[in-house]
């Protein structure tokens, strides 16, 4: 592959003639022995060799670059690893400090909202927010809900009340939200839970856990709320059973009557621990169950982080 007229020329930085005759050696031992620096160096290939390289390898090789560092030196190489790498460098971000979602705030409203902006390739969005009264939960929706519009995966950890009245609505220029975890959240009333739910219309996986719902309010008619409610096809559903009793009952009453049980293929329970739920929720459960009818191809259970498959129905 490196059988080329250049592998013969050796570096203008180094002399190593005999380590220059063999591009694929020159690599294999680590390059030029620096006698300055005293490390061994390595100088780019020949625009030769470089040019006849498929992108497709490249992109191979890019892909075991986990280095952020190493990354970012790679954007600077030429417009195809830059894109490339700012997929990769982008894909996935982590906002989980007030000063981190600051820094990131200020560094995406230097670029205009493109496809061409890094916004534009972050198709993972993790929120973690665990030093209340410093919430900036609450508030990312307002400031960051407009420039990453291609989100699909949301991860809200440590949404706190008070929420703003239009939290819901800005929340929903986020539309191609397709799988939602919510955590450690709490929320004045089922309401708000239902409307933050409501604002995915493309909502196909939910996950919730440690969601606490003050006051713990009577339960609620789902028929009151249906017809304010878009409809919603699951496919996956991860369900926290220590939630309250109420809350679960109305949050599952909801969910069947709206037709969003007829589509979930895997259906997840994490159970409280040391204890067991009401017998009341356990038969909600079975509603619930009962409503996926032939779309649902596994159900399992979790206590304390350890799944194991369930074939039981109360």
């Amino acid at each position: 592959f490196f059988d080329t007229a250049d592998e013969f020329n050796p570096s203008p930085n180094y002399s190593a003639p005999q380590i220059a005759q063999n591009w694929t050696l020159y690599y294999v031992y680590g390059g030029f022995y620096n006698v300055r620096t005293r490390r061994h160096e390595l100088s780019p290939l020949p625009p030769a060799i470089t040019k006849r390289i498929p992108f497709e390898v490249i992109q191979l090789i890019l892909e075991f670059m986990e280095m952020k560092r190493t990354l970012r030196n790679a954007a600077l190489v030429c417009r195809e690893w830059h894109e490339y790498v700012k997929r990769e460098l982008y894909g996935s971000i982590v906002l989980n400090s007030r000063a981190v979602f600051n820094r990131f705030v200020a560094a995406t409203s230097q670029c205009v909202p493109t496809r061409a902006s890094p916004c534009s390739c972050t198709h993972t969005l993790s929120i973690r927010n665990s030093a209340y009264p410093h919430d900036f939960a609450a508030s990312f929706p307002f400031v960051l809900g407009g420039r990453m519009a291609a989100v699909k995966t949301l991860r809200i950890h440590g949404l706190h009340h008070p929420l703003r009245s239009n939290f819901c609505l800005i929340l929903s220029r986020m539309s191609n939200v397709t799988s939602l975890s919510l955590d450690n959240a709490v929320l004045l009333n089922f309401a708000s839970l239902r409307r933050i739910l409501g604002a995915f219309t493309n909502l196909t996986h939910l996950a919730l856990s440690k969601v606490k719902i003050l006051p713990d309010e009577r339960v609620i008619d789902p028929s009151r709320v249906h017809n304010r409610t878009p409809a919603m096809c699951l496919r996956t559903l991860c369900l926290d059973l220590s939630l309250s009793a109420t809350s679960l009952i109305s949050l599952i009453d909801w969910l069947v009557h709206i037709g969003a049980c007829k589509s979930i293929e895997v259906l997840e329970l994490e159970l409280p621990w040391l204890a067991s739920p009401p017998s009341d929720v356990m038969n909600h459960v079975n509603i619930l169950v009962e409503a996926t009818g032939t779309s649902l191809h596994r159900l399992t259970e979790s206590i304390a982080g350890k799944f194991r498959r369930a074939d039981w129905l109360h």
